[in-house]
């Protein structure tokens, strides 16, 4: 009998990886489509929340739909937590609960999204890996955005433009004083 060292070991594969991409990429075209139904059905004053929404709908659903096909330089960089199954589990959970409205289909995909939330959550403890592109992985190695941000990173003479932190600056040549 051989002990798998997590219960769920079966979903350790790329597949499982996969699987995950299709869902998201799916879950962000549903997304696009609804926003789009959601404005198009929104024709009195008091529906204007309706198309509000509609209209952040789909402005959502784009960029889902991008995290989905390719890594994104400035989202790897100012907002991690959206290349992670957490990450994006949290972002369907937080438009699930948006969607929780008057009408009958916006309660269906309120569900949808709110379950799909709660499984990319659980993935993120039990699918080895991070997140797949569907587009590839490669974390912007030939990129023009990749040199642009490394660019920005770096003053005039090619130096790093952030300064090191002074408290640790003024103890970085001193030994190590451990007994």
């Amino acid at each position: 009998c051989t002990k798998h060292p997590r219960p769920m070991a079966f979903l350790e594969n790329v597949n499982s990886r996969r699987v995950f991409n299709v869902v998201g990429t799916t879950l962000s075209l549903l997304m696009i489509l609804s926003g789009c139904l959601l404005c198009a059905t929104s024709t009195t004053f008091e529906q204007a929340r309706d198309f509000m929404i509609g209209l952040y709908l789909v402005g959502f659903g784009l960029f889902a739909f991008l995290l989905e096909l390719k890594p994104l330089p400035g989202i790897s960089k100012w907002c991690p937590a959206l290349e992670t199954y957490f990450g994006k589990g949290f972002f369907f959970i937080f438009w699930g609960f948006l969607l929780i409205g008057r009408q009958v289909g916006l309660q269906i995909l309120a569900v949808v999204y709110l379950a799909a939330g709660v499984c990319f959550m659980i993935a993120q403890f039990t699918v080895q890996g991070t997140p797949l592109h569907i587009m590839g992985d490669d974390k912007f190695a030939d990129s023009k955005a990749a040199a642009t941000l490394e660019r920005y990173d770096r003053d005039d003479t090619g130096a790093p433009s952030a300064e090191p932190d002074p408290y640790l600056k003024a103890y970085a040549d001193e030994p190590d004083q451990h007994p």
